[in-house]
């Protein structure tokens, strides 16, 4: 170790901190590593499942039957019944992972009074790693489980909506975000999924670059004269033609090779549509037998549906 300024010894050796009998202090302050923020509760159904998932493992959802239009009804007209059936969805909890972490019986002596903002610090750092996975989860069943009608190159009532396939993403500009926008929104109400001041729009880093060249921004600017200007705040007033719009970086995408750019699924759906249930079952701490020391162990379970599939809207975007 290199020797520090003015604390070398008399005899010419090196000073204690060249060897190992030097005490290692630590600061009160441990710093944080970048989490994003944990969005899970705010975009998910976890009303509908949280009580029915403490005893089970598999909940079935009931769909409103379909019992079709009424006929026209003529005088002496034979009466003809529509046959109701039963539709239902499920929703399992099939996804499990562990966290173990190992120390010794040593280390924690020598963190002394701080091993317990270190133990907070860890324990914070595996929900952490655990709330990533549950978002990848989540965005990602968002994606696969909408319905058909909603996504794709003809999506819509009239299967006249273009909201972007792999190989042919929209391009977004500042000039036709708004519209792109509004097609997802229209996309949603063709549905009679439209919930005012309930619809969720999930984007990436990327999207705030054509955001604060658009329409949207300038007319942010003008309108929203109490709140500071998005070019000086960098945040986003109010809502996105009705979404309340969060920038997440784990937004699903990938590279799309035909167009030369990364593409991304941006989410536009009611926070209703879509049921989780994640919860940590097991924790506990161990003495290893086979050394001085100690294990924390975790054990994590989790599951989700789309339960009203056609509340969300995909989009398939490339940004200019």
């Amino acid at each position: 170790m290199t020797q520090q300024a003015g604390l070398g010894s008399a005899s010419g050796y090196g000073s204690i901190f060249d060897t190992p009998l030097a005490t290692k202090g630590y600061h009160n302050q441990i710093i944080a590593r970048g989490w994003e923020k944990d969005i899970i509760g705010e975009i998910v159904n976890t009303r509908v499942v949280s009580q029915a998932f403490d005893c089970n493992q598999v909940v079935e959802f009931l769909l409103q039957p379909d019992v079709g239009p009424w006929r026209r009804l003529e005088d002496n007209q034979v009466i003809k019944a529509d046959q109701v059936s039963l539709t239902s969805i499920q929703m399992k909890l099939c996804n499990q992972a562990y966290k173990a972490l190992k120390f010794d019986n040593k280390f924690k002596r020598d963190m002394c009074t701080y091993w317990s903002k270190f133990e907070a610090s860890f324990l914070d750092s595996c929900y952490q790693e655990l709330s990533g996975m549950w978002h990848a989860f989540v965005l990602t069943a968002m994606v696969l489980e909408a319905d058909p009608r909603n996504k794709g190159s003809n999506a819509g009532r009239s299967r006249s909506i273009n909201l972007g396939v792999v190989g042919k993403p929209v391009r977004i500009t500042p000039e036709n975000l708004p519209n792109e926008i509004q097609k997802l929104r229209m996309v949603l109400q063709h549905n009679n999924r439209w919930m005012d001041n309930q619809m969720f729009l999930i984007v990436p880093p990327e999207f705030d670059m054509v955001l604060i060249d658009s329409k949207y921004a300038q007319a942010a600017d003008y309108l929203c004269c109490k709140d500071p200007s998005i070019l000086l705040t960098g945040e986003k007033p109010g809502q996105l033609v009705g979404f309340r719009t969060i920038t997440s970086m784990r937004t699903p995408g990938g590279y799309d090779d035909a167009v030369n750019k990364q593409a991304y699924y941006i989410l536009a759906f009611w926070k209703e549509a879509y049921a989780f249930y994640g919860d940590i079952t097991e924790g506990r701490i161990i003495e290893d037998m086979q050394y001085f020391g100690f294990q924390y162990q975790m054990a994590a379970l989790w599951g989700g549906k789309a339960i009203y599939g056609d509340a969300i809207a995909v989009g398939y975007w490339t940004f200019e």
